[in-house]
């Protein structure tokens, strides 16, 4: 993902990004924190390169998924809103999908 930062001011407060797959109809199947964001030190009008890598679980089931994004508060609850396309009435934003297929991995 790559951000553009289009705020009028920087976000002096940490907001963690959440990763989230949903099904279509937007409802949460996995979620993860990515520990390593921090938009704090973001400035105005200035594109970001994100990369997240998370630990998606074994017992998730094959099939295709929505990729969606927040920047939530400690809780974990979605808290802004941000400037770009996909939100879904919940502060999270569609960013895409993905499809996750059987392993034979152990």
């Amino acid at each position: 993902m790559t951000d553009g930062n289009s705020v009028s001011t920087s976000c002096f407060k940490r907001f963690p990004l959440r990763i989230y797959l949903t099904d279509a109809a937007g409802h949460e199947k996995f979620s993860a924190r990515d520990q390593a964001f921090d938009e704090t030190t973001w400035v105005r009008s200035e594109t970001y390169p994100v990369t997240s890598i998370v630990g998606i679980p074994k017992n998730l089931a094959p099939g295709d998924y929505d990729l969606r994004i927040a920047l939530t508060d400690e809780d974990g609850k979605p808290r802004i809103r941000l400037a770009i396309a996909g939100e879904d009435g919940r502060l999270r934003y569609r960013l895409g999908a993905v499809r996750i297929t059987a392993t034979d991995v152990p």
